[in-house]
């Protein structure tokens, strides 16, 4: 399941007027404020996944063969991984020029997205 892409249950979110009216995703719009206001990242994700990995000791189970152990493995080195990607990700944002778009539940405020 974790090597396949998790879609959050928010992507469906939708106020009928965001993609219609900017053209823009409201769920990938308001991730980016999310993530610029550092109110729930990809780094946070990232520790999450580590301190149940280390809670639920992933790495030290000895009793796990053939796919369960591979699976294992991917946990073990996923937190790490997302990081690494996460960096490079936020060196390509700063990079870019910043965008802002108005959502309608803050009256059309603008809003910066990253």
């Amino acid at each position: 399941m974790m090597r396949k892409q998790i879609v959050m249950p928010a992507h469906l979110m939708d106020d009928g007027e965001h993609t219609a009216v900017k053209g823009r995703n409201l769920f990938v719009d308001f991730s980016s404020v999310a993530e610029k206001t550092s109110t729930y990242t990809a780094m946070d994700y990232a520790d999450i996944m580590e301190h149940l990995n280390k809670k639920w000791r992933v790495a030290e189970r000895d009793d796990l063969t053939g796919e369960a152990c591979e699976a294992a493995d991917y946990l073990v080195k996923l937190p790490d991984r997302i990081r690494k990607l996460t960096e490079r990700a936020n060196a390509r944002k700063q990079k870019s020029k910043g965008q802002s778009t108005p959502f309608s539940w803050v009256f059309d405020r603008e809003v910066t997205l990253v």
